[in-house]
């Protein structure tokens, strides 16, 4: 995929549940692995409440475009507010969390006030966008630099964002066309699944890039003890922070996150 700077995201929610008017938005991420999502939580959590899922990567990897964090959280505000009523509560999730808190943000500016519940939060920095396109290169079989580039290990990424995202689309395209001339690389990679990887670092990109701004005023936390979802400067100082033990996995399918979920909605209808 080659990063196209004309292409602006279309935004989108897609219906998880349909339920009764109370409903929850959640910014989540979709998963092909078949593991469990914030948006299965959540789906559960809220018995026959609707539930939507804003999906930045995805939409991303549609358009082959990028936005920085702000932009795009004005996109989603812009849906949100439109539906009738407006959510009860958004959720975000481990990377979502940043972009939640820009989205309710904006819904408060315009006067609507959506109270946000963060799932084991993670405010990512350009150190993890790095990490993850090494790992990424790993897992499609790519060498141990890109051709022409330094090591992983001393890459470096242009400070302008848009070079930044254009860079890891070219590292990637490059990854694809040498794994297609080596039958052992994996011939089902696709170029959709180039576009998906160099969305998820773009988004990663720009979360890490954004200032956060005023947060707002109602956050409640579901901390995990994942060593990746630790407490750090960017938690809201003013968040309820509900402790929990659990991490991975059963943090998304465990019956007492739910019931955080659901007695934090609860509170609020």
């Amino acid at each position: 995929m080659r990063f196209d700077e004309t292409a602006r995201p279309l935004v989108s929610l897609t219906t998880l549940r349909s339920g009764p008017a109370d409903h929850a938005v959640v910014v989540d991420f979709i998963k092909f692995s078949g593991q469990p999502s914030a948006g299965d939580l959540v789906t559960t959590a809220l018995a026959d409440r609707s539930v939507l899922r804003a999906d930045p990567v995805a939409d991303l990897s549609d358009s082959r475009g990028w936005l920085p964090l702000g932009e795009l959280a004005g996109e989603y505000a812009r849906l949100i507010a439109a539906l009738d009523p407006t959510p009860s509560v958004l959720v975000g999730y481990c990377s979502g969390a940043p972009l939640a808190l820009l989205i309710a943000g904006e819904l408060a500016h315009e006067g609507t006030r959506v109270p946000v519940l963060l799932l084991a939060p993670r405010f990512p920095d350009r150190r993890q966008v790095l990490d993850d396109l090494a790992g990424i290169r790993r897992s499609i079989g790519a060498a141990g630099q890109p051709p022409g580039r330094p090591p992983a290990a001393d890459l470096v990424l242009p400070q302008d964002p848009v070079a930044a995202v254009r860079y890891i689309g070219s590292v990637l395209s490059d990854d694809l066309a040498a794994a297609a001339e080596d039958d052992t690389a994996g011939t089902a990679l696709t170029d959709d699944l180039v576009a998906r990887y160099t969305a998820w670092l773009g988004y990663l990109l720009a979360a890490a890039d954004a200032p956060l701004g005023d947060v707002p005023a109602d956050v409640c936390i579901v901390a995990s003890p994942d060593p990746w979802s630790t407490p750090n400067r960017q938690w809201p100082t003013t968040a309820r922070i509900h402790p929990t033990t659990l991490t991975g996995a059963e943090f998304l399918t465990s019956p007492e996150t739910a019931a955080v979920i659901a007695s934090h909605f609860g509170t609020l209808r």
